[in-house]
């Protein structure tokens, strides 16, 4: 009796290790094409009309606003970089890494920041009590803080490119800001 129960517990645990081995081998990770999800809007020039987010009429200040396709995707699930629109990926300009620049993900219901993005890092701040969950109509607001900023300081002819983590693959190139 008892080698009959052990013939079967070690049959069931070796068909869960078999079960196990192959499922990670032929599993693909699970991933879903962000672009699936969400869209970029057309990305808007605010420097010289300030919008929620951009503080100063003399710096640069961009926003570009989310579609929302899906249902699911959170903050946490993408990283942003920056791009030329033929690929080539560039860097963040020193103004909105340093002190006073900021990517900041604005509610389209209270007009307020809700997120904010990192790019040394690459890492999302969530502002209580958003959860990180995205709809439709948020924006993003890229305000390239410090004093006098030349024109390498902007992001004109560049893309913004969502880059998906957590759960999604792909990347998601926005308009060319102009």
């Amino acid at each position: 009796m008892v080698a009959v129960i052990l013939a079967v517990a070690i049959t069931v645990v070796l068909a869960a290790v078999l079960y196990v081995l192959i499922l990670s081998l032929t599993h693909t990770g699970g991933t879903v094409p962000l672009g699936s999800e969400f869209a970029w809007g057309t990305p808007s020039n605010d420097t010289s009309a300030p919008s929620s987010g951009c503080t100063a009429a003399g710096h640069y200040c961009y926003d570009v606003e989310l579609v929302v396709t899906g249902g699911s995707v959170r903050v946490n699930q993408f990283t942003l970089a920056l791009q030329t629109p033929t690929g080539t990926p560039v860097g963040w300009p020193t103004s909105v890494t340093a002190t006073g620049g900021t990517v900041t993900l604005i509610s389209p219901t209270t007009a307020l920041a809700v997120a904010q993005y990192w790019p040394l890092n690459s890492t999302w701040q969530l502002v209580a009590p958003f959860t990180g969950v995205l709809g439709s109509g948020f924006s993003l607001v890229i305000y390239c803080g410090g004093a006098a900023e030349g024109a390498s300081q902007g992001l004109w002819g560049l893309e913004l490119v969502a880059v998906g983590t957590g759960g999604y693959s792909g990347t998601v190139p926005s308009p060319v800001f102009s």
